[in-house]
């Protein structure tokens, strides 16, 4: 695919709109930019800010090739850390011969990447009751689910977190709580509970906060749905989706991945997700090459 990418990157003209080509397995994505245009390399669902997009090179373009790919269909897993999409970035400038950039120039390029979330998905129905008297009632629903982080338990978790919410129910709710705890068979003990006003139940939690080595959680959620009278038996349908979210970069130190410089963006729509790095770490054979250059 790279050896492709190459090939094609020549026939692609500064200006044009970005290139996009598909596998199964992979997304590859070509722009070529003059350094003088912009201060932001945008390609797609990924930007780079370039510092000083005028003194990036001498040369006359900039050669942006961009490979994604699907952990699902393609192996990246190491013995401690597990990753569903990786992102691949390769810098360059120059028509025919295309020189890499500086490493000093590259380490300190921030950039962001639109990923695909991998959530899990379950229906969720809570039991509606009515607390009635003489002058008014107050309605409520609860209900009770299960679910994995699917977070790996050596992974690094710094700046890492753990979503959870609500599809569209089928009653109006005014007031949500939520808490979160161990199963009976854990030995340690643990809850953390949120309060939502209104209809939206969307909760971020930093995976820091959850206890080490546990990936199965209990999750029960009251409703107040104001002072209408509900017959027994009435139930609120809603769908329920969590996931655990971790940006990280492949660190040739430690020949791993880390997550330090890299932090998942939490006001991501539900389908997409902005990881957000403050670093563009460059190979060893980049950076062999970089030195011949």
């Amino acid at each position: 695919m790279r050896n492709l990418g190459r090939l094609l990157m020549n026939t692609i003209v500064p200006g044009e709109k970005h290139f996009n080509y598909k596998t199964p397995g992979t997304e590859m994505t070509l722009l070529k930019l003059q350094p003088q245009t912009t201060d932001r390399l945008d390609a797609g669902s990924s930007q780079f800010q370039l510092l000083n997009a005028k003194q990036v090179s001498e040369s006359d373009v900039i050669n942006l090739e961009i490979y994604r790919y699907d952990a699902q269909k393609m192996n990246f897993n190491t013995s401690s850390r597990s990753v569903d999409f990786v992102t691949a970035v390769s810098l360059t400038t120059g028509w025919e011969s295309q020189i890499p950039i500086s490493s000093k120039k590259a380490r300190n390029l921030p950039s962001r990447f639109t990923v695909p979330t991998k959530p899990t998905s379950s229906d969720l129905d809570l039991a509606i009751f009515s607390n009635c008297d003489v002058n008014k009632c107050n309605s409520f629903a609860t209900g009770t689910a299960i679910f994995e982080t699917r977070a790996g338990t050596n992974e690094n978790l710094k700046g890492a977190f753990l979503r959870i919410f609500l599809g569209d129910s089928t009653h109006e709710v005014e007031r949500w709580w939520a808490t979160l705890y161990l199963a009976e068979s854990q030995p340690q003990q643990f809850n953390l509970s949120k309060e939502f006003t209104g209809t939206k139940f969307d909760w971020w939690i930093p995976l820091a906060k959850l206890p080490q080595g546990v990936r199965t959680y209990n999750l029960t959620i009251h409703a107040y749905l104001g002072t209408q009278y509900f017959r027994l038996g009435s139930v609120i349908k809603t769908s329920l989706t969590t996931y655990a979210v971790n940006c990280m970069y492949w660190d040739d130190d430690i020949f791993d991945w880390n997550n330090e410089g890299c932090v998942p963006n939490v006001n991501s729509s539900e389908s997409d997700l902005m990881c957000e790095c403050d670093r563009f770490p460059v190979p060893p054979e980049i950076t062999g090459r970089i030195k011949e250059n």
